[in-house]
């Protein structure tokens, strides 16, 4: 497992710890508490270069929370009043316990953050690489050598100054003691008393409803942006200039458009992938309105949702066939876009949901790491193409899928497709060995080399990706509810977009429907393998065919057609954020906005009134931050990318002996065979 950043929390208070992780774990990074990390500069100093085998201290937290009594000219009156970072105001009781009911009070979090100096972090990096090449090289096999590393900069003989930023922020409120919680112990010092004028609910309250953000977490979201965020975007190396020049994570502009570098890719465009229709796939996608994401922070990059509003995201590589490759398996998914959760919590949801999504991952792979691959190597283009460890099994089958007529590219391919479809969802090779003894003409008498690679490589894949779409569908679950109200708001929007429609197989479609269309109701009886069948039939007869039968080439959808199909997959997942805070009347007022907007101008698209859109947006997020109910960060990332669901991070390149069996996996989510 990569190493993962950890904060150092200076506090006996476990609760604390739970809500600096509540911010801190949209970045993967972890909180732990130890109350004397910040005695001295020399115990921080101490504390930043601890290193553990899954772990590094990137920063050491000191926070106190005060209460003070408001002035009669109430928050601006109070932080006119503050000098270097101390109020002048009368300070209450700290024990949330002692406040006078009915006071009118302002919550006061003084947050001070103590990292390592620049070139004192570069050592420390430049220090662990030296560890690590050491101990590649100090095996048996290489005792003798006369291979060394230059040693890493010794530390300084005495702690140089320490990087301190410090974060105010505060808030005005007011106690109510009738408000006072039964379970005591449950409550975090003054929550359940202290009423925030913005909102009139306590931080009980809000907390309840998964929405408590006070003084304190401001502060750490603040430090996230700052410090946290990349410096640069997130854009390819190779393939795509137009990446290099986005200016937010999400843009709309005609050349940043998926249409518009499909149309001049020359990858996308070789003569192989154009003569078979492979090349269709990618121009139906940006027709039917993919767009791209340019990542400012892991918590942009982590969101993946093809269909709605997370983008095919910019991601380089260390040459232009892999960062190409790479491409087309995400223009694949949004082939086969995820099925949409509209509340349904039925088991037979969760494995269809799960199912599906598995579905998509394993049938791109077919046509882009194995199909567009192909082409390449078929138009003339030099590479190791054994380096993914993928087409030399796709050699190994024996199948011929180009150069022949459209019904035995689509025999061909659908074989291919239910071998991977049989291995990544039950973890199962006869379908493969199956084509290999074909192409062979004898038996395998157990498996072969190609195939035992491939399972190698791509087995952690399939295991996570069990694992995150699992973890997705339980995070969206505990939030039925809300996902209802989303889909009472988002499904007229769909329909004034003719999402729903789609004639070229990748509209929207709901677990609902797909579970309808495959017949399966939330009480039928149907083993995994049955379903995945099903499922398979579907996605194939609704997702691929339409693509290969049309007879002559794709022709680029016009431009406003293109924004039109992009903005609305993007405003219906954004619009999540008014079924979350459907307690609010603005909330209702801005959702019809956009809904009446998109009703208005679906057939008259442009960028001018797509950047209005996303203005107006952007004023209801402002909103919600004034009233403490989204943190800065999150202003920040929902005016580009709202998520459905919380972030979950997985890890493909661990040792073998770290993932489970992706039978034993598949039976464990799926509930066996």
């Amino acid at each position: 497992m990569p190493q993962r950043r950890r904060v150092v929390l200076a506090s006996k208070n476990d609760l604390k710890v739970k809500e600096f992780s509540r911010s801190l774990a949209n970045y993967d990074i972890e909180c732990v508490r130890d109350p004397e990390a910040a005695l001295s500069d020399e115990k921080i100093w101490e504390t930043l270069h601890v290193r553990g085998e899954d772990f590094w201290h990137k920063a050491v937290f000191r926070e106190e929370m005060c209460v003070f009594r408001a002035p009669r000219a109430g928050l601006e009156g109070f932080l006119a009043g503050v000098r270097d970072y101390e109020p002048e105001a009368e300070q209450l009781g700290a024990d949330g316990r002692s406040l006078p009911d009915g006071e009118a009070i302002i919550l006061f979090s003084r947050l001070d953050i103590f990292e390592l100096p620049k070139d004192e972090a570069s050592r420390m990096r430049e220090n662990k690489f030296h560890q690590q090449a050491n101990a590649l090289h100090t095996t048996p096999g290489a005792t003798g050598s006369s291979y060394s590393h230059p040693q890493p900069p010794a530390a300084p003989s005495c702690p140089p100054e320490l990087v301190r930023t410090t974060y105010t922020n505060a808030v005005e409120a007011y106690v109510d003691s009738a408000r006072r919680a039964a379970g005591q112990d449950e409550v975090f010092g003054w929550d359940d008393v202290v009423v925030l004028t913005s909102t009139g609910k306590t931080y009980q309250e809000m907390l309840r409803l998964g929405l408590k953000f006070s003084p304190r977490d401001f502060n750490v979201n603040r430090w996230l942006i700052e410090h946290v965020h990349y410096r640069q975007r997130k854009a390819t190396n190779f393939i795509n200039e137009e990446s290099k020049k986005f200016s937010q994570t999400i843009s709309f502009a005609g050349p940043d458009s998926a249409g518009a570098f499909v149309a001049k890719n020359e990858f996308f465009n070789n003569a192989v992938a154009k003569s078979s229709g492979l090349s269709d796939v990618f121009v139906a996608v940006a027709n039917n309105g993919a767009f791209f994401r340019s990542a400012q922070s892991r918590r942009e990059v982590n969101y993946w949702l093809p269909g709605l509003n997370a983008g095919i995201p910019f991601v380089s590589k260390k040459d232009p066939i892999h960062e190409i490759t790479f491409t087309a398996h995400d223009f694949g998914h949004f082939l086969i876009p995820d099925l949409v959760f509209t509340g349904n919590t039925s088991t037979n949801a969760r494995r269809t949901y799960i199912i599906y999504r598995m579905m998509s991952e394993a049938t791109t792979m077919v046509f882009a790491d194995m199909l567009f691959v192909e082409t390449l190597r078929l138009a003339g283009y030099s590479y190791d193409w054994a380096k993914r460890k993928i087409h030399p099994l796709f050699e190994a089958t024996g199948l011929k899928p180009f150069g022949g007529s459209r019904p035995g590219f689509f025999a061909e391919v659908r074989k291919l497709l239910e071998a991977n479809v049989e291995y990544c969802l039950l973890g199962s090779t006869a379908k493969y060995q199956a084509l290999i003894e074909a192409a062979r003409g004898q038996p395998l008498g157990g498996s072969c080399e190609v195939l035992e690679e491939f399972k190698a490589k791509y087995m952690p894949f399939f295991v996570e990706d069990y694992r995150w779409t699992s973890a997705n569908y339980h995070n969206m679950a505990k939030r039925a509810e809300e996902y209802r109200r989303w889909w009472a708001l988002a499904a007229p929007v769909v329909a004034a977009g003719g999402l729903d429609t789609m004639k070229e197989g990748v509209g929207l479609e709901t677990v609902d429907q797909h579970m309808a269309a495959i017949g399966v109701c939330d009480a039928t009886e149907v083993p995994p393998k049955e379903l995945i069948q099903r499922i398979f039939d579907r996605v194939f007869d609704t997702r691929i065919k339409p693509i290969f039968e049309v007879q002559e080439q794709y022709q680029m959808a016009p431009e406003h057609i293109r924004l039109k199909n992009a903005f609305i997959r993007y405003l219906v997942g954004q619009m999540i954020i008014f079924a979350r805070y459907d307690f609010l009347e603005e909330s209702h007022r801005y959702a019809a906005k956009l809904t009446q907007f998109v009703r208005q101008n679906a057939e008259s698209f442009t960028e001018e009134k797509v950047e209005a859109a996303r203005g107006l947006y952007a004023q209801f997020l402002r909103i919600l931050m004034q009233k403490s109910l989204i943190t800065p960060d999150d202003y920040e990332v929902y005016q580009q990318i709202c998520p459905l669901f919380d972030p979950v991070y997985v890890f493909y390149d661990e040792k073998k002996d770290f993932y489970a069996q992706l039978a034993e996996v598949q039976k464990e989510i799926l509930g066996g065979c």
